[in-house]
């Protein structure tokens, strides 16, 4: 009867063992986000999980519908933005067809430099990993909000981009979220 609980029980721990220290290549680990291996949350595990997938593009992300709420659908169906109700916190993803000489290198050269201005705003970069064919950055919009963006070159001239702004008063949560939602994103079959 002993074995019959212990061999299981020993099997659940070497999975579990096997999982965390598993890595994923795209996920960096940084001083603002640090990507868990297996993307399990812990904060959020209660929370009910939504799947997200873009036709235009094909890629797909798993979000937390406890917390964000998907915006409207762009007429160019390039992605989709998803905030919380004050507004405070959003993660949006999206995909674009790269000109002819854009490429990961020079993107990660533009985007990584601190006074990167989108959407009107300049962020301060405090990280920064460049890979084989994507690259992230991740620092400040001001003191009071993080930011943290990936880039991945998909298949012939498609960049897969995802980025989300937060809190710093709610990092914790959100390295969970992060790494639950990288951990679906691009690839629809994570």
């Amino acid at each position: 009867m002993k074995f019959k609980i212990l061999i299981p029980a020993m099997l659940t721990l070497f999975l579990l063992q096997a999982c965390t220290n598993s890595t994923d290549s795209h996920a960096p680990s940084d001083a603002l986000h640090s990507s868990a291996a297996d993307g399990a949350s812990t904060q959020d595990s209660g929370g009910k999980w939504e799947y997200y997938s873009n036709s235009r593009f094909g890629f797909c992300l798993n979000y937390p519908a406890f917390l964000l709420s998907p915006g409207e659908e762009p007429t160019n169906n390039d992605g989709m933005r998803f905030a919380t109700r004050d507004g405070s916190s959003s993660l949006a993803a999206w995909g674009e067809n790269m000109l002819l000489n854009e490429t990961i290198p020079l993107e990660f050269e533009e985007r990584s430099q601190d006074g990167f201005e989108f959407d009107g705003r300049k962020r301060r970069v405090t990280y920064k990993k460049l890979g084989e064919d994507w690259f992230a950055v991740s620092g400040f919009l001001d003191e009071k909000v993080i930011f943290y963006r990936k880039v991945i070159q998909g298949e012939g001239l498609t960049f897969y981009e995802i980025e989300f702004l937060y809190p710093s008063a709610e990092k914790e949560q959100w390295d969970a979220i992060v790494d639950r939602v990288l951990a679906s994103w691009p690839d629809c079959n994570s």
